[in-house]
């Protein structure tokens, strides 16, 4: 493997037509994802001067072009640099100018308040909307990137000072996808849900792309939802999704204890949860359990629940 871009490539030359991403009812098969990466290389070196070692940085909501993004510094052998869209536009500068971006690649509304800022940001050459980032680009004849070049600088949180760059080589993600394969069991035939953000490793290195390298499927999801959440659960019926605690919160799910001796089914709890709570409140998933595990004192062990509930909504789903 010469860069990770070459994985993708090899995958599109052995299975072209395989679905990669899904995106808001679109769609790009393997040979569809390895132009666009080639393409959106080739932009970012004619247009921009993109070489090896620049660092090239996003501010969006999750996309396809995010990950194209990175495939495409891959094979430049430039660095992407992911920041987060929560953060306040002087924030954002503080790691554009830590990170000296001279590429910023975003939604427009983070594009526009960055510009506001160009003259704090001496090393930031172009802004580009992610609407635009593949356009007018010519194909990279072949990949310039090498495995040990840094691919990655992934900020911290900044709890205990200003948010640190930590730098991941190419090697680093090609070894974090073979740990997380093993780790998870994937294959090519796993289909993971992410909803999360992208410019956490969780939302990125967990499952996206060791997917891709895998030559599995990858369904985007902008933001975290939980509606669009589940209804992608039962109508893509995804293998995997990573979901964090706070976002574990925000599915608003009922786990009812079943007693045998009744007729009680997901109508009939509904109808009296309709009654009794306000709409936002109501739950979008019923799950039925046989008992709820509790301790020696009787106590509900809360933490076996949540981390139960994601198989079963999985499992009711494919019913």
């Amino acid at each position: 493997m010469v860069d990770l871009s070459s994985r993708l490539d090899r995958w599109a030359g052995h299975r072209p037509d395989a679905l990669a991403i899904t995106f808001e009812g679109q769609t790009l098969r393997y040979g569809e994802l390895a132009s666009s990466v080639a393409r959106t290389a080739g932009a970012l070196r004619t247009r921009l001067d993109v070489r090896r070692g620049d660092r090239v940085a996003y501010c969006g909501l999750n996309r396809p072009e995010l990950v194209i993004t990175l495939f495409a510094c891959a094979r430049l052998g430039a660095i992407f640099v992911p920041l987060n869209w929560r953060l306040t536009p002087h924030e954002v500068s503080i790691a554009l100018a830590d990170a000296e971006a001279s590429v910023l690649i975003g939604d427009d509304d983070y594009i526009a308040a960055i510009d506001e800022r160009r003259a704090e940001l001496p090393s930031l050459q172009h802004l580009v909307s992610v609407d635009h980032a593949e356009a007018a680009g010519a194909d990279v004849a072949a990949p310039v990137g090498r495995l040990d070049d840094p691919l990655l600088i992934v900020y911290t949180s900044g709890t205990t000072g200003r948010p640190k760059g930590a730098v991941l080589t190419q090697a680093a993600l090609a070894a974090n996808a073979v740990n997380a394969s093993h780790f998870q069991d994937l294959t090519s035939n796993d289909h993971a849900l992410t909803v999360i953000p992208m410019f956490h490793v969780g939302g990125l290195n967990i499952q996206t792309v060791p997917l891709l390298l895998g030559g599995g499927r990858v369904t985007i999801h902008r933001r975290f939802d939980p509606g669009a959440w589940l209804a992608d659960i039962e109508s893509h019926q995804p293998t995997l999704s990573v979901l964090v605690p706070a976002t574990m919160q925000a599915v608003p799910v009922a786990v009812v204890v079943a007693d045998l001796s009744t007729d009680v089914d997901e109508a009939t709890v509904r109808t009296w949860l309709t009654d009794r709570l306000a709409p936002f409140k109501l739950p979008r998933t019923i799950v039925f359990v046989d008992a709820l595990p509790r301790n020696a004192m009787g106590k509900v062990l809360k933490h076996e629940v949540k981390a139960n509930l994601m198989s079963t909504i999985t499992d009711q789903s494919r019913r």
